[in-house]
Parts: C-alpha cells; sequence; structure tokens
C-alpha cells in the first residue's frame, strides 16, 4: 500500500508491537503511515487517567495515553520507519 491509516485503531490495539510490524510489513518503500492519537495533556488524556486507574485490567485504556507521548510514538516506531513526523491538531 502507498498509505497504510488508523484512526484511533493503532491506540487500542491490544497487541502494538504486532499492529505496527504489520503497517510496515504491508507499507511500500517510501510510503506513509498516519495514525491519529489524543495528546498528551487533552481532556481524553485525563479521562484515559481516570479510567485506567478505575479499571487496570483494561490495559488498552492505559496504554492509549501513551500513543500521545512523541517519545513513545518514535520509541515504537523508530525501528519499523525511518521519518516521524507529528502533526498536532486542535479539535
Amino acid at each position: 500500500f502507498d498509505v497504510v491509516l488508523s484512526s484511533f485503531g493503532l491506540i487500542f490495539s491490544g497487541d502494538a508491537e504486532g499492529a505496527v510490524a504489520e503497517m510496515a510489513r504491508v507499507l511500500k518503500p517510501g510510503g506513509v503511515v498516519a495514525f491519529t492519537a489524543w495528546r498528551e495533556g487533552c481532556l481524553n488524556d485525563e479521562l484515559f487517567r481516570i479510567c485506567a486507574a478505575a479499571r487496570p485490567e483494561l490495559k488498552t485504556i492505559g496504554g492509549a495515553r501513551d500513543w500521545g507521548r512523541e517519545g513513545f510514538v518514535v520509541e515504537q516506531l523508530g525501528n519499523a520507519f525511518t521519518e516521524i513526523r507529528f502533526v498536532p491538531r486542535l479539535f
């Protein structure tokens, strides 16, 4: 594929490592991966913190918060992709 998109799907994956590997596998060289995640410090970030504290067994809720931190994203994607850019948007 030329482009792989995920609108909040990646951040709720129970197997982020597998999801990233699959995105890399199906993407053509020079292709683009784009995904959405709520940035650290936004209202949803606070909601995730509350939900994760109340229901720690729901690991994907707590893990979704991590995808809002640029350092975490670079750590997760850095070995699979050569260029990582962040485009913050306010909604």
